[in-house]
């Protein structure tokens, strides 16, 4: 009797600057991994980190280089794993329009495994061959128009579920028929990379799902359709309103079903199963978030080109400062319906790689920075420092506006007279203001960690943009925070997180060097690979075995990563989570370079992230060692003004080399800067040090990184008000 093959299942994520695969055995264990580079692959299309920039607010990215790049990913997974063994198929993108014509279908159909897709799809399925990424901006006027059509951000959140920004499908729409009227005439179909690539890979139009329709302004969840008024206004005339409905198409609403079977150009050319089922692509902050299977109490950050907090959340509540879509991985047939909250900010990776060209010469001289500075940036309590970087075009509600702004005893200012409080107080200023968003999310009843929604006591509450919320009460915070991408890397990052929620904050182990160079370990950027490649396992589950009880996407991954954790040897969970063990980077004994170890309490920074002894001594001299009051020269040499950081934004300038994803601005652990670039040639970042983790929490692949420090909550909390009086200051133009 042949023995018995164990299933796999493979996970696609196409981002900004690749294209990734991961694939998983039944257990949810690490097969392998793949990946496509789009600029060391195909440098004849001079992208940087996938982008096309230009001068301006135009960023696009090439649809040919994806399909170049989805045969080559294949080759590539061919040569090295067995592809019989794969039994299901999900996937995530990156959010950006693609126009397709009346042929994609047909030629989908027709598809030759003797000729590439590239060759074939390009010419004839596609209007039009590069498309806006979302740091584009240049649909900011139509963007705009549209919001204003439907009656402002409220009334067009009230109806759309969502505020307008540039990269809104809706506003794309309406860039493109206003600008490429030709185009726009041959587009016959519309979708999102995510939709389009699930598309090629069954050989025929898929269609969207009701997690990414609500997110693209022409949705109506209250309503379960596509809206007629915003259909309506992208339409111009009522006769054009039924083409554009059926551009968008119909909505597939069960992420538990499939959406088709394994085109043939892929079973015949690259040796997969022809029965293979494909279930519904999702985008990529979605996948990501799946990957982690975060609690009803969690929160997850994911740090990138836009920073993004996601809760569960326990239904939709219309919000200008939030937007809440179904849940991408749920049976609507047999469960009952959820949801996922979305917090984004989109000036993220941006400002951050700023700061850091501007006041620090390598990415570990800024994280230790931060380290060394106090809380608001001074000792005392009455003269906090903050600051607020507009870089990009923003979300509601600062959709309007553009700027730096810097305040000293609450004034504006120019620039801080210490000039090494800027990347505290830049962190400070993003992380707080994912926390006020969150108050928004607790006040409506969204997200609800705890039992209790406790009245705000009147003494401390706090008069935030919209809602009045207290502070310092830990009744509406996350129980923990699950953190993503290249930043959560940095020791003075996941502190301050976990210090302003007063929340530990456990990343991904995959971030976390180890010890064991046998391990196999998943790429920091292949999270939504691996989600998708979940979704495909929990999926392929439910469809092989229709007549057993299945518990909800989240619950079931967490019960294979219990099992798998027990026959691994383990011994049984912990469910009430009190067993700890401490989990070790390589070369160190766990909890010194942690950053409790590294607060600005000590006012020193820890021995982990001493660098070269030459970058060491330029760093002191341009600095001093910080004592709260020795400040630095105020205009020290090349430090750019803040006229000068503006006006090279979106540009082909020195900030030309942050136009790529947020792995070209935020390095990966243990990699910094390369010489030539701004800041390097420097010591790498230092790897973040594990602190002793719950067994329940190790059994999910997360380690724990930070732990809250109460008086240090408190601090910001006391911060809060007049972080949140400025913010109302900068949104009504008084300063």
């Amino acid at each position: 009797m042949p023995p018995k093959v164990s299933p796999h299942f493979l996970g696609l994520q196409l981002s900004v600057d690749a294209l990734r695969a991961t694939i998983v055995d039944e257990q949810l264990e690490l097969v392998g991994s793949e990946h496509v580079d789009f600029d060391a692959e195909f440098p004849e299309y001079q992208t940087h980190g996938g982008i096309h920039a230009s001068s301006g607010d135009v960023y696009m990215t090439s649809v040919e280089i994806w399909l170049k790049a989805l045969d080559l990913l294949f080759d590539r997974l061919q040569r090295n794993y067995d592809l019989s063994k794969i039994k299901a198929i999900a996937g995530a993108a990156q959010t950006c329009p693609v126009w397709l014509t009346a042929d994609f279908a047909t030629t989908l159909q027709q598809l030759s495994e003797k000729t590439s897709l590239h060759d074939q799809i390009l010419a004839k399925g596609v209007a039009v061959r590069r498309v806006p990424v979302v740091r584009d901006t240049s649909a900011a006027p139509q963007a705009l128009s549209l919001e204003q059509a439907l009656g402002g951000s409220d009334a067009m959140a009230n109806q759309v579920g969502a505020t307008t920004h540039a990269s809104l499908l809706a506003a794309q729409m309406l860039h493109l028929r206003d600008t490429n009227p030709e185009a726009w005439a041959q587009t016959t179909k519309v979708a999102l990379a995510s939709v389009f690539l699930c598309s090629i890979m069954i050989g025929k139009p898929s269609s969207f799902t009701e997690a990414e329709a609500a997110g693209t302004g022409l949705y109506s969840t209250a309503n379960e359709k596509w809206d007629e008024g915003v259909l309506k206004i992208i339409a111009g005339v009522d006769q054009e309103v039924e083409r554009v409905k059926n551009m968008l198409g119909p909505i597939e609403r069960n992420g538990a079903k499939p959406v088709g079977q394994i085109s043939s150009y892929f079973s015949t050319k690259y040796g997969l199963d022809a029965d293979i089922a494909v279930y519904p692509f999702t985008s990529e902050h979605l996948a990501s978030y799946l990957s982690l299977a975060p609690s009803s109490a969690d929160c997850v950050v994911e740090f990138g080109a836009t920073d993004i907090l996601l809760t569960p959340a326990t239904k939709i509540v219309p919000s200008a400062f939030f937007i809440t879509v179904p849940h991408p991985a749920q049976d609507t047939a047999a469960e009952k319906k959820k949801f996922i909250s979305m917090v984004m900010s989109r000036n993220a990776d941006m400002p951050r790689a700023v700061v850091r060209d501007a006041y620090t010469k390598s990415w570990s001289a800024f994280d230790r920075l931060v380290a060394v500075v106090p809380p608001g940036g001074s000792i005392g309590l009455d003269d906090k420092l903050f600051s607020f970087w507009v870089l990009q075009d923003e979300n509601h509600p600062f959709s309007h506006i553009k700027g730096v702004y810097r305040f000293e005893t609450g004034i504006k200012v120019n620039e801080f007279r210490d000039l090494r409080a800027n990347p505290r107080c830049l962190l400070e200023s993003q992380i707080l203001s994912l926390r006020v968003k969150l108050a928004h999310l607790h006040h409506t009843g969204v997200f609800l960690p705890s039992k209790s929604l406790k009245p705000p006591r009147s003494s401390q509450v706090v008069d935030s943009i919209g809602i009045k919320f207290d502070p310092y009460d830990t009744a509406n915070l996350p129980r923990r925070i699950l953190a993503t991408g290249s930043a959560c890397t940095f020791p003075s990052v996941v502190g301050l997180l976990g210090d302003v929620f007063n929340a530990p904050v456990l990343i991904p182990n995959s971030l976390v060097e180890q010890s064991s160079t046998e391990v196999q370990r998943l790429p920091s950027a292949a999270r939504a690979a691996l989600g998708a490649a979940y979704v495909a396992r929990w999926g392929w589950r439910k469809s092989t075995r229709p007549d057993e009880k299945h518990p909800s996407f989240e619950d079931e991954v967490r019960w294979l990563m219990t099992k798998k954790w027990t026959v691994a040897g383990n011994g049984p969970a912990t469910s009430g989570g009190n067993r700890s063990r401490s989990v070790s980077a390589p070369g160190s004994a766990p909890g010194p370079g942690s950053y409790k170890h590294l607060h600005a309490k000590s006012g020193l920074a820890a021995s982990s992230f001493a660098e070269e002894e030459e970058d060491e001594e330029s760093y002191e001299s341009s600095f001093g060692q910080y004592s709260g009051t020795v400040t630095p020269p105020r205009n020290p040499k090349n430090l750019p003004s803040t006229t000068a950081l503006l006006s090279s934004v979106g540009t082909n300038s020195s900030l030309g080399s942050m136009s790529g994803s947020s792995a070209n601005i935020t390095p990966n652990l243990g990699f910094d800067d390369t010489p030539g670039t701004p800041g390097g040639g420097h010591a790498p970042l230092a790897p973040i040090q594990p602190l002793p983790t719950d067994d329940a929490d190790i059994q999910l692949g997360l380690v724990k990184v930070a732990e809250a420090d109460h008086d240090t909550f408190l601090t910001y909390a006391a911060i809060v008000p007049e972080f949140c009086r400025l913010e109302r200051m900068i949104v009504k133009g008084l300063v």
